[in-house]
């Protein structure tokens, strides 16, 4: 199996590919050190992505600490990352901890009662879901499916509004990190169709 990384930055609307190299670098400390010196002054993603297993995001805002969100703990613990991410375990906002229950990963608790309804299984259903697209509609029969199984942990870690403010919503991150969990580089395309980077990932590769 083979790893995959790279470092994009967001000036103004545009995403560009930046040389930063996190292969030998031995902290999320030093990983962030690293992209703040080469932003310009928006936001600066690594993306490291282990062929089906998982990947990770690490983002930096200026000279603001490293956030960071990995889909398979456990599994990016098994290789030459492991060191390097095992401290997203330990970062989990208190705002997304409602995520950790998997039924709840698709409306926020907050706007059930107004957004959503409930399907023939009980499962709430989002007001807007016509306009999610396939993928995000599956991930959320996976979601009711695991929350018949609510004591299984789920298997991300971090910082799920890592990219909230660029079109991804922790919500859509976990439902299609559950939805694909054996395809991480599909997830990471999606991410980047949302983003709007893309076509600089799929350059990269």
């Amino acid at each position: 199996m083979s790893y995959f990384s790279a470092v994009i930055g967001r000036n103004g609307s545009r995403w560009r590919a930046l040389d930063v190299d996190v292969e030998d670098l031995d902290s999320l400390d030093e990983v962030a050190e690293q992209l703040q010196a080469v932003g310009h002054g928006g936001p600066v993603v690594a993306v490291l992505e282990r062929e089906d297993e998982w990947f990770a995001l690490i983002r930096v805002d200026d000279d603001s600490d490293w956030r960071a969100f990995v889909s398979d703990h456990d599994a990016s613990q098994r290789g030459h990352y492991a060191a390097l991410l095992a401290p997203v375990a330990d970062l989990e906002p208190d705002e997304y901890a409602y995520l950790r229950t998997p039924s709840a990963a698709t409306v926020p608790e907050d706007d059930e009662d107004d957004d959503g309804d409930l399907d023939d299984d009980g499962a709430v259903r989002s007001a807007v879901e016509d306009d999610q697209d396939p993928l995000l509609h599956e991930a959320e029969a996976d979601l009711a499916a695991a929350a018949i199984e609510a004591d299984v942990p789920p298997a991300w870690a971090g910082d799920p509004g890592v990219l909230a403010d660029l079109g991804v919503p922790a919500e859509e991150l976990v439902a299609l990190v559950i939805a694909t969990p054996g395809d991480p580089g599909a997830v990471v395309a999606d991410l980047g169709e949302r983003c709007g980077f893309d076509e600089l990932i799929e350059a990269l590769r």
